[in-house]
């Protein structure tokens, strides 16, 4: 049986509409480890069907957000990994643990230092007197505009209210930017077109992005690209390869939940992430290299799943 605390933080993930997808990736990595150190499992092999468990329901807790799949998807298969390589057993459950732990923190460290890497990316493409339009809510975005206006540029946002549910997510990203002197202002989302025609580019962050270049995004994000495509502004996405989403290569076409848009590739100008300039063409190039790692937990989530035997606790 699964501790009582892990269920509820995958819930408090699952029902999180506020962080970023970046965000609730590095939160589902950490409970996971939160699973590996609270584990008083004495049998590996019931110690790794718990916390493959853990990470099977970690992976289908929030479908449109592939970094947490990717993440999750990758941590628990390279735990198994080692397991497997280090002769089944060979080694005792506390180099086992200790591997996990270890593994787990890698990824979440490297998960920060993409971020760092696409908002320095990002930020070279701003430019003095730059008016930049935006929506809905990216942390990623935030680190950008920080970093350009750290760099000293002279540039202002103009963030679409992105309302979705009562929630206005461009407020919420107005809010995380006050204090850092930027100038920001939220428009209505029924003034699409008229904020399209003052601004220099389009930024957007990303949930998800398909094998076929086409994005995942929190609403109002087709509109703005339909309006910037009209009037030949550059639409950037700045997004970590985590966001990629492998499960859309292997055939699993993703659903479009309440408050996200589909854009489709031919609306994207380029996409940013840590590796430099990705064009949407050539996406499916970066998915190939991550397939293992998910597909691997792909067939863990396909199983029937029986009671744990042992304990998460």
């Amino acid at each position: 049986m699964i501790n009582k605390e892990i269920p509820e933080k995958i819930e408090q993930i699952r029902l999180d509409r506020w962080r970023g997808a970046s965000e609730l990736a590095r939160e589902a990595l950490l409970v996971l480890k939160f699973a590996v150190e609270v584990s008083r499992e004495e049998r590996v092999e019931v110690f790794l069907e718990g916390i493959n468990e853990v990470g099977r329901r970690l992976f289908m807790a929030r479908p449109n957000m592939s970094p947490i799949q990717n993440l999750i998807a990758r941590a628990v298969y390279e735990i198994n990994k080692w397991w497997e390589e280090s002769g089944r057993g060979r080694e005792g459950i506390a180099s086992l643990k200790e591997v996990a732990s270890s593994k787990i923190e890698e990824l979440l460290l490297k998960s920060e230092l993409a971020v760092r890497k696409v908002s320095k990316h990002g930020a070279s493409l701003i430019e003095d007197f730059d008016v930049i339009m935006t929506c809905s809510y990216s942390s990623t975005l935030c680190e950008t505009f920080k970093a350009a206006k750290r760099d000293g540029k002279d540039f202002s946002l103009m963030v679409a209210e992105s309302n979705v549910s009562g929630r206005s997510y461009g407020q919420l990203m107005a809010k995380k930017l006050e204090g850092h002197g930027i100038r920001v202002e939220v428009f209505p989302d029924s003034a699409i077109n008229v904020y399209t025609k003052r601004s220099k580019k389009v930024f957007v962050g990303a949930d998800s992005i398909l094998f076929d270049g086409s994005l995942i995004n929190g609403t109002p994000t087709y509109k703005i690209a339909q309006a910037s495509k009209r009037l030949n502004l550059p639409l950037y996405v700045l997004c970590e390869t985590a966001k990629f989403n492998v499960l859309s290569y292997l055939g699993e076409r993703p659903e479009i939940e309440k408050g996200f848009d589909l854009v489709p590739p031919e609306l994207i100008t380029v996409i940013v992430t840590e590796q430099g300039v990705v064009k949407p063409s050539e996406v499916i190039l970066i998915i190939k290299r991550m397939e293992a790692y998910v597909r691997f937990l792909r067939k863990l989530c396909s199983r029937e799943k029986d009671p744990i035997e042992g304990e998460i606790r």
